[in-house]
Formats: structure tokens, sequence, C-alpha cells
């Protein structure tokens, strides 16, 4: 279970001139919406955990004065993430192993799994941003922490923080070189100068005649049209063509190596998977090279080569028993920043020296082609 509630979405209402509080304000509303054998929740939590706002501003104080004709949203149930306290309690993100890399203008976390990114719509205090911000001291050149590239709510590992805007801003920039490859304002990007994205995927085969091979792969992926969406059907859920589709767009990986393993799940959320090689078993890891950043490309990459994720509840085998995980791991990144530095970092020391190798012989078949 990787989230909790936001049940019957949101609320909007409009305050009455009666509204001495928000919180009295909301608890009025409640009094009214609520029917009988319905729970009523918690308005003091509501607040606590960012669910509220007026007139579009997220707002913390229950005490604030509310003038009437104010527009106020939340949601009654919001969504908890139960992997953020529990990595909290575990020391994250200042134990051993979750800031990976510090460099003058990034910081590279390890993201605990079961925990989004940045704030929600209902939860403002139960993500990484605000973990950071909270328990990690800032140095003195860091503006604040900022997101550069998101990660699934379920998915762990390497993540990059910005500690300004304009690293943000240059973050982007490599990012769409990367995909698009285009010029960036300061002129052409060296290769050495792309975002190096490696993940590991853990999967189990959608068919028996699937099979898949080290090397690149060529897709074509975009939204699931609402003509064939199915009931149960989850938002954002993404369909992939082997050919040029309407409203698709490219999305290209690359399998650098593939082996069938055993999974130890480590108790922290934040902490790397343990996979030992094992012919006999069903599971298959993936180390995958991205070559582009579309919304659930290797979940839907994969599924539609004939394999899912162990855990992935929206591209799973039809009745797949429910797993005690989800399989996907970013692992190792590796750019030049807008100085020069080179930053680089890896969940473990064995597969960034497996990177370095790779590239190292891909370097030098280049130079045998040329």
């Amino acid at each position: 279970q990787y989230s909790e509630g936001f049940q019957r979405g949101l609320d909007y209402f409009t305050a009455s001139d009666g509204c001495k509080s928000l919180s009295s304000c909301i608890e009025s509303y409640l009094d009214k919406e609520v029917k009988e054998g319905e729970k009523k929740p918690d308005v003091a939590k509501l607040i606590h955990i960012g669910s509220v706002s007026v007139d579009g501003k997220r707002q913390l104080n229950g005490e604030a004065e509310i003038s009437a004709g104010a527009k106020i949203r939340f949601a009654r149930f919001p969504r908890l993430f139960p992997a953020f306290s529990s990595s909290i309690s575990l020391g994250w993100p200042t134990a051993d192993g979750c800031v990976l890399c510090t460099a003058k203008r990034y910081l590279v976390v390890s993201k605990p799994s079961g925990v989004p990114v940045h704030a929600t719509v209902d939860n403002a205090v139960e993500n990484v941003l605000a973990g950071l911000r909270l328990h990690l001291k800032k140095q003195a050149d860091c503006e604040d922490y900022f997101v550069t590239h998101r990660l699934d709510v379920p998915t762990r590992g390497v993540m990059v923080i910005a500690k300004t805007t304009d690293s943000v801003g240059y973050f982007n920039s490599l990012l769409a070189a990367e995909e698009r490859g285009k010029r960036m304002r300061d002129g052409e990007v060296k290769k050495s100068e792309n975002v190096e994205k490696v993940y590991r995927a853990f999967c189990k085969k959608l068919r028996d005649d699937a099979s898949v091979e080290v090397g690149e792969y060529k897709h074509y992926i975009r939204d699931v049209p609402k003509d064939k969406k199915k009931a149960g059907m989850e938002r954002g859920q993404k369909e992939v063509h082997s050919e040029v589709v309407d409203g698709a767009k490219e999305c290209c990986l690359t399998v650098m190596r593939i082996r069938n393993v055993q999974v130890e799940v480590p108790s922290a959320p934040f902490a790397p998977f343990i996979a030992t090689p094992h012919e006999g078993s069903d599971v298959i890891e993936m180390v995958i090279k991205l070559g582009t950043g579309r919304t659930h490309q290797i979940r839907a990459q994969l599924a539609h080569l004939g394999y899912h994720i162990i855990g992935d509840e929206v591209y799973k085998k039809e009745n797949e028993p429910p797993a005690t995980y989800f399989g996907l791991e970013s692992h190792y990144v590796r750019y030049r920043d807008e100085g020069g530095e080179e930053v680089e970092a890896s969940l473990t020391a064995e597969l960034k020296h497996a990177v370095q190798k790779w590239r190292e012989e891909a370097k030098q078949q280049q130079q045998k082609e040329s």
C-alpha cells in the first residue's frame, strides 16, 4: 500500500458572514454536509497536513481569519503516505546512504519508495522536499531545495535536487537537449554534458513468449485515448506502440543488463534492493539506461515488451497477486553542471563501476567505427 485515502475528491465552498476562523468555517460546512452515519474528518489534521486552501493559497493556520466570500477548497480524506514517517524514523535524510552526493549547485539524494517528490493538492507535509527542508540543514550557498525531475511515488532511489532556481533551469535544459537533440542557448551540447540516468527494474513476464535482449528499444507512447479507456483504468495510464501513431511521442531506453535474480527487500524504503543472480528465479532484473524521460516510460515500455514491474498495479498481469514492494529503482545519475563540475551518484558501487565499464566499451566501439 503506497497511499491511502483521497476519497470523494475535493470539497469547494464559499465562506459565509458567520465565519470567525478557518477551522470554525470548515466545521460549520461539514456539520451541514456530512450525512448521518458518515465519518466526519478531523479538521485540525486536515489543516495541519496542508489539505486546505483559501482563495487558491494553501493555509496551514486554523485560527486564520476568513472573510465572507472567501473560496475554500479541501480534501475530506487526503492521501496519507505512511512511508514518509517510517523513513524519517529510520533516519532519512541524514542517515548514511541518504545523501549520495553533495556538489556546489546540487544535492543527489535517495528518494524513499512510497513518498511523493513534492506537495500534492491534499498533502503538503509528507514529501521529499518537505523532509529535506525540515531535517537537512542548508549550506550557505543554498537558496532552498528544488525539484529538477520527478519520480513516481512508488519508485525509490537516485534523485537530483537543485540548490538554486538557476540550477533547476540548467538541469531542465540538459534534459531537453538529451530528449530532443536540440541546441541549448550556449551552443551545441556535448555528449559528455548530457544527463545519464540508469534504473534497475525487477520484473516478471506478462506473456510466456516475452523476450528481451541487451540493446536499444524505441517506441511511441501516449495517454490511453478516451474511447479506449476501460473501467478501473488509472488516471495517466499510457499505451505504447511500435509505430508512429497520432498524439504519441518517441520514447527510447537501452537494456544494459538482464538476468534472473533473487531479491531481498530492505527494511528502509530509501535503501537499494539486494539482488543475487539465480537462474531458477522467475524474477528478472533489467538495468536500463533512459534515452527519454516520458511519464511511466519504463513501466509502459516494459509492459509493451511483455514484462511487468513487480508491484505495479497499473501495468500488472491480470489476476496477479499483490506484491510486497514496487520493483523500480532509480540507481545512477551522471552529468556535468553549469560550472563544469561532474556530478555522479549511484546507490551501489557495483553498478557504478558496471556503468563506467559499459560507457568505456561504447566509446571504444565508436572509435573503431569512425
